[in-house]
């Protein structure tokens, strides 16, 4: 027979034993359906409350969604510059001066670094500052749908309205397609 082992009101075990075994531990007669976890108080058994989902901690929750936000809004402007070598996108900005110049038939310093790397590619150095001002005017154009999923990001998701879990990954997941939509908007110049 299946006896219970109790301790402070709940069972902790459940044992096979003999009536005399059972006595002498102090045992008690485990009716079937009975398990470990129980409740036993003045002679009856009672199941215990079901597990519950601990409280999310909304307040953790939003700082993470806001960092993915962040996180995606970050990647949107590196999948541009990971296209290039690592020292180039630092020099950017000197290439799409010195680009403006050519573009205007001014005259560049000895010390530009376009010609080099307009030889680099084989193209002559109009050719190559076109193609850095509409790399310049790309990034530029990112960075805008970025810094808009930033924005929209710290104004929504730090919204207490947004309570649970899954209305923040839904916020998030919504933001994601804005930005997404925003970016080939303004890529396509219609923004």
């Amino acid at each position: 027979m299946a006896y219970a082992e109790i301790s402070n009101g709940v069972v902790v075990n459940s044992v096979e034993a003999s009536v005399a075994f059972a006595e002498a531990h102090s045992l008690v007669l485990m009716p079937e359906g009975v398990g470990i976890g129980w409740l036993y108080q003045s002679g009856t058994f009672t199941p215990p409350a079901p597990a519950t989902d601990p409280i999310p901690d909304m307040a953790e929750r939003r700082k993470e969604a806001l960092a993915s936000a962040m996180a995606y809004g970050n990647a949107i402007t590196a999948r541009e510059t990971s296209q290039w070598a690592g020292v180039e996108p630092l020099s950017w900005s000197q290439q799409r001066d010195e680009a403006l110049i050519v573009k205007e038939g001014g005259t560049l310093s000895p010390f530009a670094v376009l010609p080099s790397l307009a030889e680099d590619k084989g193209v002559p150095l109009s050719v190559y500052a076109e193609d850095v001002l509409a790399n310049a005017a790309r990034y530029q154009t990112l960075l805008r749908a970025a810094v808009s999923l930033r924005r929209l990001a710290t104004q929504t998701l730090l919204d207490e309205a947004l309570n649970t879990p899954e209305k923040l990954s839904a916020a998030v997941a919504d933001l994601k397609v804005h930005t997404d939509e925003l970016a080939a908007r303004l890529l396509a110049g219609s923004a």
